[in-house]
C-alpha cells in the first residue's frame, strides 16, 4: 500500500525559516519551515551573506519549487529574493481540473471585468499571475500586440477576465469588444 502525504506548504507562499543545517562546499542551508517541512536555500537564491545563516538564525522565504523523495516526501526550494520567480509544476498529459467553477468566482470575475495583479511566473504556455489570493492564467495566444518576455516575474499586470472555469480564471489583454473579432 503506498502513502502519500499532502504537503502543507505551498508554491509561491512567503514563510519563516530557520536554519537547521548548513552545506559549506555548495554553501547553502537547509531550513524548517513555520509548517514543520524542511526547505532547501541554494547559495544563488540567498540574500543573506552564508556567514550569516547560522544555526537558529531566522528568514523570510519564498517558496519557489517542490520536489518529493522516493517516499514521497515533499522537500522545498526556497529563495531569500521575494520576488523570484515561482517554478510551477505542468499539468500531466490529459490532465483536467476537476469540478465547476464556485458561483463565488463567477460573481466576483465576470466575462470582460478588468483586473490587475502580479506575474508569479511561467506555466506552460502562459503567464501565471495572482489576483487578489487566486491564481489566473495569461495565455500567451491572448497577448495582443505584447511579448512573452515583457511579463517578468513580480510586475504588475493589468488585463481582462475571459472567462472562469473548474481550471479557474483565464485572461486576456484584449478589449472586450475585441473577443468577438478575433
Amino acid at each position: 500500500m503506498e502513502i502519500t502525504t499532502m504537503a502543507l506548504t505551498r508554491l509561491g507562499e512567503i514563510l519563516h525559516g530557520e536554519v537547521v543545517g548548513r552545506n559549506e562546499c555548495r554553501r547553502s542551508v537547509v531550513l524548517e519551515l513555520d509548517s514543520g517541512e524542511t526547505a532547501y536555500l541554494p547559495a544563488r537564491r540567498m540574500v543573506t551573506p552564508f556567514e550569516k545563516l547560522t544555526d537558529g538564525c531566522e528568514i523570510r522565504v519564498l517558496v519557489v519549487s517542490e520536489r518529493q523523495d522516493r517516499s514521497y516526501r515533499s522537500t522545498f526550494v526556497v529563495s531569500e529574493n521575494l520576488n523570484d520567480e515561482v517554478e510551477y509544476p505542468e499539468p500531466e498529459e490529459g490532465e483536467v481540473p476537476a469540478g465547476e467553477p464556485s458561483p463565488e468566482l463567477l460573481r466576483q470575475y465576470p466575462a470582460g471585468k478588468r483586473v490587475s495583479g502580479k506575474v508569479k511566473g511561467v506555466r506552460g504556455d502562459a503567464i501565471l499571475v495572482l489576483i487578489d489570493s487566486h491564481h489566473a492564467l495569461l495565455p500567451f495566444s491572448e497577448l495582443g500586440n505584447c511579448k512573452p518576455g515583457s511579463f517578468r516575474s513580480g510586475i504588475t499586470v493589468k488585463a481582462f477576465v475571459l472567462m472562469v472555469d473548474a481550471g479557474g480564471l483565464k485572461l486576456t489583454k484584449r478589449e472586450p469588444g475585441q473577443l468577438n473579432a478575433a
